[in-house]
């Protein structure tokens, strides 16, 4: 049992590392990826992701824009743990660097984070 145990703590530490991102599969938990007309991630899908320079990140409307994991900016959140997956729609370039307008392909409007500067670089987990 240990052994099995101290191989699967490596292979996820492997799969980390070569990913390049602390959380390299997650779950898919809301519907904001998932409009009627053509879902593009939905609730329940098992999602790999990867990290990324921020510099090659993609800004567009479905299904152009890169596809992100994110931690939303205080104070839509304080948990280092809630994750939010969305498409990058526009980019800002400031002097403290890159941020991202995003938008779940399923909401109708910018997300809230949008109107106080998007989401910074710094709080991208990956890509999907």
């Amino acid at each position: 049992m240990g052994i099995v145990l101290v191989a699967a703590i490596g292979i996820w530490g492997a799969v980390r590392l070569g990913l390049n991102t602390e959380y390299p599969i997650l779950v898919v938990s809301s519907g904001s990826m998932c409009p009627p007309a053509d879902c593009t991630l939905a609730i329940g899908a098992l999602i790999v992701i990867r990290g990324q320079d921020p510099r090659t990140i993609q800004a567009g409307l479905p299904p152009v824009g890169s596809i992100i994991v994110f931690r939303p900016p205080p104070p839509y959140s304080t948990d280092p743990n809630y994750l939010v997956v969305h498409r990058v729609i526009g980019i800002i370039q400031t002097a403290g660097g890159l941020s991202f307008q995003t938008r779940g392909d399923a909401n109708g409007g910018p997300a809230p984070w949008d109107s106080s500067g998007g989401v910074s670089a710094s709080r991208v987990v990956g890509v999907y």
